[in-house]
């Protein structure tokens, strides 16, 4: 493809997928970049096969700051999560002027309570506090149980927030979430800001 040579590596188990790499670069000298990388664990996974080989993964989809920040081996075009939730506190409360932000997220995934930390922070130091938090322990392949959920929504619900910032990942209670929040009486009026990871989702669920 105009002088470029791109080769498709086959999906390979995430334990293995560093060695996978290891053996794909070392069978060919004259790969420089690796594209199609999505997960913060699966980065962190590869970050030292990519030094090694002097290799860039590039443009890799992350959820999380967590592998963020200089590294000469990962080269990012979308903006890191803590700014991304720096500028939805911003627009919440110097532009919306919302009196009562709520915060959802989950914990026992792969992001959450690193933004959560820095949402703390960010709101203490401008002598603010959040009206409500939402979380429950969750899973990528699961979610919690009904009873758990249903706890935790009715005393967040009942903050009634004018607007809630969702960090979490893209999994079944986010999608259950989002749901609950455009459809309870409580809640229904509210805004709904999210990051860039979240963007099909919330669309998703919306139009559904």
């Amino acid at each position: 493809m105009n002088g470029v040579r791109v080769e498709i590596v086959e999906k390979a188990e995430f334990t293995n997928y560093a060695s996978d790499l290891s053996a794909a670069l070392n069978n060919d000298s004259n790969i420089y970049a690796v594209v199609g990388h999505c997960g913060d664990k699966l980065l962190l996974n590869m970050k030292d096969v990519l030094a090694a080989r002097n290799v860039v993964a590039f443009d890799p989809f992350t959820g999380s700051s967590l592998v963020r920040g200089w590294n000469p081996n990962l080269y990012f075009l979308r903006a890191d999560p803590a700014a991304e939730l720096l500028a939805l506190l911003r627009y919440a409360l110097a532009h919306l002027r919302v009196r009562r932000l709520g915060f959802m997220y989950l914990q026992g995934v792969s992001f959450g309570d690193r933004e959560y930390a820095q949402a703390q922070r960010v709101m203490s130091g401008m002598g603010y506090e959040l009206s409500g938090v939402f979380s429950v322990e969750s899973s990528v392949g699961g979610g919690a149980k009904k009873e758990v959920f249903e706890a935790a929504w009715e005393a967040f619900a009942d903050t009634r927030p004018q607007a809630v910032i969702v960090f979490a990942p893209p999994v079944q209670d986010t999608v259950k979430f989002v749901g609950r929040m455009l459809t309870d009486r409580r809640t229904a009026g509210a805004y709904l800001l999210a990051p860039l990871v979240l963007q099909d989702l919330v669309l998703r669920v919306w139009r559904g």
